[in-house]
């Protein structure tokens, strides 16, 4: 890994953090403001390390393959539809 290599850092509660890292789930999503618009957009990242949680060193990086807008419906957001970010993620590095 090179001096330039990029990483974004995110923190996820176990349950996707353990889908995530088993493979069933290949696309993580934030939603869409002024935050996450400054952390992904224009910015070439090479991974994302994920954590479980704030009070834990549980951890792994993932390749990260760029990401797209879409509207999702999902349990997060009861019955609406939301404008999210999809990060498609790649193989796990370690």
């Amino acid at each position: 890994m090179s001096d330039k290599t990029k990483i974004l850092f995110l923190i996820l509660k176990s349950k996707w953090f353990y889908k995530i890292k088993s493979g069933e789930k290949k696309y993580e999503y934030r939603i869409i403001n002024d935050y996450w618009e400054k952390r992904i957009e224009n910015k070439n990242y090479d991974f994302i390390l994920f954590q479980k949680g704030y009070s834990t060193k549980e951890r792994f990086k993932i390749e990260y393959l760029g990401f797209e807008k879409i509207e999702l419906k999902h349990e997060l957001f009861s019955d609406l539809i939301a404008n999210v970010y999809s990060l498609k993620l790649g193989n796990i590095i370690n």
